[in-house]
């Protein structure tokens, strides 16, 4: 996991007054890497095309949900809270990330799944929700 204390966010660097202001926990690591993808920019016209790593941004969870969650979840811990909340899907991306970044900073993850058609990717999902204390 990355550091609040790490060096300032983009966030913070654009809007100063806000460095060291917002509660956050670390989850990321940022930033993250861009590769060129050179053959697929030839092929679709596009000259240079480059590609933003977002899935080497977390330890635990890749992708942009780490990079909401370090600040929704460092509001819960600044304001005493000992669990969270959210909603999706029962297949939901957000939900398995909220559970696994919650456990990781102590914070207990309630979901609320809404009906979606089952297949095995959100078996799958609903597993991991569980194995991280959903």
């Amino acid at each position: 996991m990355g550091s609040a204390d790490a060096a300032p966010l983009v966030l913070e660097r654009r809007f100063p007054a806000l460095a060291g202001r917002l509660p956050r926990v670390g989850l990321t690591v940022l930033p993250t890497r861009v590769h060129a993808l050179p053959r697929l920019g030839a092929e679709l016209g596009v000259g240079n095309l480059w590609i933003k790593r977002d899935d080497e941004s977390g330890v635990l969870y890749g992708g942009n949900k780490p990079r909401k969650l370090e600040f929704l979840l460092g509001e819960a811990k600044a304001d005493g809270k000992t669990a969270v909340l959210t909603f999706g899907g029962i297949g939901t991306h957000h939900g398995l990330a909220t559970a696994v970044c919650a456990r990781a900073v102590g914070l207990r993850a309630l979901l609320v799944l809404l009906a979606q058609p089952v297949t095995a990717h959100v078996r799958h999902n609903l597993l991991l929700d569980h194995a991280a204390g959903a």
